[in-house]
């Protein structure tokens, strides 16, 4: 599983390839069935969920929109209702029936270096060099943009 950092300047900096990054290479990331784990470079905080609704926000504002507005005003409304609890698992269930794959295993788990962390022990030893690099198109990153 990967580890990015989230930087309150709202930069992400993934740790397995040593370089900013960008929502675009996190949704490379989702394509690629890469797990990962976004937390805050300062409180350790999981803000994986965030970033996946930065990625999906991101993809609503194009010409090829999954979400109408009417379906979102739906969503807005479950919030609070005590069938929220009942709507993720029949989402899954309907992305299973066309066929979506499921996220990769142990995504969304807390990273066993960011709970050593936190509660204030060393960190396990860094992978050897080479070890854990990201692959496939990911591993190519554009150069970096000026001005975000």
């Amino acid at each position: 599983m990967r580890l990015i950092k989230k930087y309150p300047n709202r930069r992400l900096y993934c740790t397995g390839i040593s370089s900013y990054i960008t929502l675009e290479d996190v949704r490379q990331l989702i394509l690629d069935g890469e797990g990962f784990q976004v937390c805050d470079a300062r409180t350790g905080e999981d803000l994986t969920r965030q970033v996946l609704l930065q990625v999906i926000a991101e993809h609503e504002q194009g010409d090829e929109a999954l979400l109408t507005p009417p379906l979102l005003m739906r969503l807005v409304r479950l919030y609070g209702d005590p069938r929220q609890v009942e709507i993720a698992p029949c989402l899954e269930q309907a992305l299973d029936r066309l066929g979506v794959p499921p996220a990769p295993s142990g995504s969304g788990e807390p990273l066993p270096a960011m709970a050593t962390a936190r509660a204030g022990t060393p960190r396990p030893p860094a992978p050897a060099p080479g070890a854990g690099n990201l692959t496939g198109t990911f591993g190519q990153l554009p150069p970096r943009r000026r001005g975000r």
